[in-house]
């Protein structure tokens, strides 16, 4: 499968610029993700839904264990090191007022704490991988002989920027879309007779135990899978389907059987949801939205499917291609009604099903759960999204022309990935440090008693301000040892009787650098456009 191949290099390629852009802790509850695992790593049990629990991370509380095993077992072999007091102290206090980073790089953070991180990043990559691979081998299946129109579906799924976001990011979403896909192509490919019907029917059951220790929400599979049984209809009698699902019953309770039995036994629940409920009061909005509150809230899903990355939103002209093309799809799908040029129409239906179960479960979070307006809730459902989306587009066109649509999607979603790479980049990056050689024009020499140094300044344009030009300020900033406190930049000019003229209270570098991840030793210009905000 070379295309698939190529498909998964620009896939990895694409997620180490990704890697390289994001800070190690920014995705979306990282902190509180990463702490789930260090909980693990520390306590050697599983968490239970405790006031204690909240405190080390409130993840311990809504979730269950699997991707934070894998991570806790991923880095076994490091030296704890205090690593949840580390990540816990990685929160940025300025976020969101006055910063977009929601966490700091802590330049004193021992190395095994910063590695444990990274690895857990990479655990969640391997779940792409494992999603991509799994959504291929499902799509193979439902469309034989198509490797164009699979090779489609994939780069509309693995080119999303925040499908390769959360690639990257300390979360169990990208695992829970591996597992969902997995469970429907063996729901897809396993028969009701034959030699192999057992195992394959056992391991429809651990794949479906292990995608719900995922993350609860994978229990919205059980409506596809039920599609693609009935849709399946003709190849099963009563007598045969009772025993392959006693088969797959036999593999869930041996992969997470352990876990939901537990829930029952501590909480009187399978899913705790009244457990969790009772212990984190703010876990569901004190009343739900109103339906005319939720549909203004349609646009913002929308985007957040797309481009909206923690607190940096991508371009506004990458919102509105991405809305466009999902436009065309959608009509693309009529014109394919009409022309008769849809798939087969069992198969179209496991995949609106497939669609509409995590959509619904998305406006069900919006409207029930504080911070529930996340669309990467429903990511379980991404090879669903971009199967009705690539149908879309080459609906408009005849079958012979299909091959060119194809190719055509994945040169665009190749760029759709890169687009939003700069906006994270500006947002999210420290400046660089200076050359060792380069000295302000002013020197000033002025050190805080935290350890933050005002090295000079220079005025690049020259040092007369003029009513109604900006004057340029480079401030050459520093830090004589670790910085442990939170500071800000005051940036003030006055006149002669003290009238304030400009003023700048901040976080510096545009809110990019808290000062507690100012590396000793190097320090970095930061630039301001000064203007008066009175008349002179």
């Amino acid at each position: 499968m070379p295309a698939l191949r190529l498909l998964l290099l620009l896939y990895l390629t694409l997620s180490a610029a990704y890697l390289f852009v994001i800070p190690r802790l920014e995705g979306h509850d990282s902190i509180a993700h990463m702490n789930y695992v260090n909980f693990l790593r520390s306590e050697r049990r599983l968490p239970e839904m405790t006031a204690d629990a909240v405190a080390f991370s409130y993840e311990l509380v809504v979730h269950p264990p699997l991707y934070y095993m894998a991570g806790a077992a991923a880095t076994a072999l490091l030296p704890y090191a205090d690593a949840d007091e580390w990540v816990r102290s990685s929160e940025n206090v300025y976020f969101p007022d006055e910063s977009r980073r929601w966490t700091v790089d802590l330049p004193d953070q021992p190395r095994p704490v910063t590695l444990a991180v990274w690895i857990v990043r990479l655990v969640s990559l391997a779940g792409g991988v494992a999603a991509l691979v799994c959504t291929w081998l499902l799509v193979i299946h439902w469309f034989p002989g198509r490797p164009s129109f699979a090779l489609a579906v994939l780069a509309a799924m693995a080119f999303n920027p925040l499908f390769l976001f959360m690639s990257v990011s300390v979360s169990n979403d990208i695992w829970a879309t591996a597992l969902t896909a997995a469970v429907l192509w063996r729901l897809a490919v396993t028969p009701f007779t034959g030699p192999r019907r057992a195992s394959g029917w056992v391991l429809v059951g651990v794949l479906s135990g292990l995608a719900v220790l995922t993350k609860y929400s994978a229990a919205l599979t059980a409506l596809p899978a039920l599609t693609l049984l009935l849709m399946r209809r003709d190849e099963w009698t009563w007598r045969t389907l009772a025993a392959a699902l006693g088969l797959a019953l036999l593999g869930a309770l041996a992969s997470a059987g352990f876990w939901f039995g537990r829930n029952v036994a501590l909480y009187g629940e399978v899913i705790p949801l009244g457990a969790a409920g009772a212990v984190l009061p703010t876990l569901r909005r004190a009343e739900a939205m109103s339906l005319p509150h939720l549909w203004r809230m349609l646009p913002w899903l929308f985007h957040s499917y797309w481009g909206v990355f923690v607190s940096v939103i991508a371009p506004p002209a990458f919102l509105r291609t991405v809305q466009l093309l999902t436009l065309v799809a959608g009509g693309g799908l009529l014109v394919a009604a009409v022309t008769r040029r849809l798939p087969n129409w069992r198969i179209l239906t496991v995949i609106v099903v497939w669609f509409g179960a995590y959509w619904a479960g998305v406006l069900y979070w919006t409207a029930t759960v504080d911070f529930g307006e996340q669309a990467r809730l429903g990511l379980a459902a991404a090879p669903a999204v971009a199967l009705l989306l690539v149908v879309g587009w080459q609906g408009w066109l005849p079958r012979r022309a299909w091959p060119w649509v194809h190719g055509t999607v994945v040169a665009v979603f190749v760029g759709l990935a890169v687009w939003p790479l700069p906006t994270l980049w500006a947002n999210w990056q420290p400046p660089r440090p200076l050359p060792a050689d380069a000295t302000p024009a002013r020197a000033l020499d002025a050190t805080t008693a935290a350890g933050a140094e005002v090295v000079g300044v220079d005025f690049p344009a020259g040092a007369a301000l003029v009513a109604g030009d900006a004057l340029p300020v480079r401030l050459t900033l520093g830090a004589t040892r670790v910085i442990t406190e939170d500071l800000t930049l005051f940036l003030h000019l006055s006149d002669a009787r003290d009238t304030l003229l400009y003023h700048f209270d901040g976080v510096p570098a545009d809110g990019r650098h808290p000062t507690r991840q100012w590396q000793p030793g190097a320090p970095f210009a930061d630039d301001y456009a000064v203007r008066l905000a009175t008349p002179v």
